[in-house]
């Protein structure tokens, strides 16, 4: 059986960390300017930094993946778009 780890692409990992950083700030801005600055604000962020260094982590680091599948010897890996394939032996 062959291993695969599974990795989004650098790409992918910084469009959805931005996207991460813009819904967390305009959140936080509009919960401030409100006077809501609750529990659910601590959260917000917390989501928001957990999401934007998953994605990077897994696509930067070294040993970061999200995904380990194992296939049969000769099968190709079912790859999907903004997926990288490393084969680990």
């Amino acid at each position: 059986m062959a291993t695969y780890r599974v990795r989004p692409s650098k790409q992918q990992a910084v469009f959805t960390a931005v996207g991460a950083v813009v819904t967390g700030t305009v959140g936080t801005v509009m919960m401030i300017s409100q006077g809501k600055v609750t529990w659910f604000l601590a959260v917000w962020l917390l989501f928001v930094v957990g999401i934007a260094g998953m994605s990077l982590w897994s696509a930067f680091a070294r040993n970061g993946h999200l995904q380990t599948i194992e296939v049969e010897e000769g099968d190709k890996p079912p790859a999907r778009f903004g997926q990288v394939m490393e084969r680990r032996d």
